[in-house]
């Protein structure tokens, strides 16, 4: 998921590596972080992440975009350790139950990509040609392809719904 994937890219501490499921907004804060922890001599651990489990917090919709917010429960390392000492400065170094919550935003009026088991298009409209689900243009003829929808994107996670 994008969430797995973002406190993955926080424990490489490489921004880079959730820039495709995230938002610009979330890949900045993500960046500073990293290079704060890199310039005070710290490095982010991640291990043993498990998503325990989902559920839809909250639903808003406004003129200019659609948000949700969604409780996660799990367990896992993460914490923050000085690299010269090995000392944990944030966090625990053993395995701890969390709930985040997740924000997901994409622009009001959009709907979900279809697959092509749920009858997204697998084929150019115009030459009838394979066309990749994140192709804008058919690779064969060039025509501009309507993809299903916009996908969600990973905002903000937070241990409070209401920060």
């Amino acid at each position: 998921t994008s969430y797995t994937k973002a406190i993955q890219a926080e424990g490489a501490m490489s921004a880079d590596d959730a820039k495709d499921v995230v938002t610009q907004t979330y890949h900045a804060r993500l960046a500073a972080r990293v290079a704060d922890w890199q310039a005070q001599g710290y490095t982010r651990v991640v291990t043993g992440l498990t998503v325990d489990g989902a559920k839809l917090f909250k639903v808003s919709i406004d003129g200019t975009s659609q948000v949700l917010t969604v409780r996660i429960t799990g367990s896992g390392v993460r914490c923050t350790k000085d690299v010269s000492s090995g000392v944990v400065t944030e966090g625990s170094a053993t395995s701890q139950m969390f709930t985040d919550y997740a924000t997901y935003v994409r622009p009001a009026g959009t709907v979900t990509p279809k697959s092509t088991a749920l009858g997204g298009a697998a084929h150019c409209p115009s030459c009838g040609a394979p066309a990749p689900a994140t192709a804008t243009v058919c690779p064969f003829c060039g025509t501009p392809l309507t993809p299903g929808g916009v996908a969600w994107l990973l905002d903000k996670v937070s241990q409070s719904a209401y920060s």
